[in-house]
């Protein structure tokens, strides 16, 4: 049986021959068969030890080979995904990718910052010995709902509306600035009741928030051209393309936001 192209480790060869458009696919379709995964993970009682057989040994063996044939040869990631830092989205897990295969950002509230800029431009504008481009082809903004950073971040825009859960006020913290990050986006969110009438409700709170998410990838995609021309100039020459996406953590579907 032939191994599929996904299993198979990233080389050099195999990435100069991917467009941006193919790094971005390779993630959808990563992303169909972890939704695929998930139906097939609740069996019933009597197939469940076959299915954690099927599941559980049979990767062990493929990533002990993985890891002696791509040992010496170098990483050669296709994506770079900027992801927030909460555990329930595990970025190669949810696009079923496998290691060496994406660049991964992660932070609270998944914005760019200069260190955040640089390791980006670290891993699209690679080059191999003779000069070639051998950086990844796409990057990634991905946010999700239920954002605990942007709740934050709505609590101090929107205090009337938010009950701050955790002291943000100690001129000692480093919380407080980092969620000040995040206010643009917050503030970039209208309400959809603009009296504030309902606001108190989780449900207002919860639409809101994921709104302000949503807002908020679209402003980080922003900033990555705004404030990295070397990113800037990969993506007018063809070389990269920069996306957004929302990941569900209720169901594990990834959406592209300008599909």
């Amino acid at each position: 049986m032939t191994t599929p192209n996904y299993l198979n480790p990233m080389t050099e060869e195999a990435l100069l021959k991917m467009t941006p458009e193919d790094a971005l696919d390779r993630l959808v379709q990563g992303n169909k068969r972890f939704l695929e995964e998930i139906r097939k993970s609740c069996p019933h009682e009597e197939d469940e030890e076959e299915q954690e057989q099927e599941q559980v040994v049979e990767p062990k063996r493929d990533l002990c080979d993985f890891i002696s044939k791509t040992s010496s040869v170098g990483q050669f990631p296709f994506a770079v995904v900027l992801s927030c830092i909460d555990s329930r989205m595990p970025t190669e897990t949810l696009f079923d990718q496998f290691i060496g295969d994406i660049f991964n950002a992660r932070i609270a509230g998944n914005f760019v910052n200069r260190d955040i800029l640089g390791s980006m431009e670290f891993a699209c504008g690679r080059l191999n010995e003779t000069g070639k481009l051998i950086g990844a082809k796409l990057i990634l903004v991905l946010g999700h709902n239920h954002c605990g950073a942007i709740a934050g971040a709505a609590a101090s825009v929107h205090p009337e509306c938010f009950n701050k859960n955790y002291e943000v006020e100690s001129v000692d913290d480093n919380l407080g600035p980092m969620l000040k990050e995040l206010e643009p986006a917050v503030k970039g969110t209208k309400p959809e009741d603009p009296d504030l009438n309902e606001c108190k409700t989780k449900e207002w709170q919860q639409d809101f928030v994921n709104r302000a998410a949503k807002t908020n990838v679209e402003l980080t995609k922003e900033n990555i051209i705004c404030m990295s021309n070397a990113l800037k100039k990969l993506v007018e020459d063809d070389k990269v393309i920069i996306r957004g996406a929302m990941y569900d953590i209720t169901n594990g579907r990834v959406t592209l936001l300008d599909e």
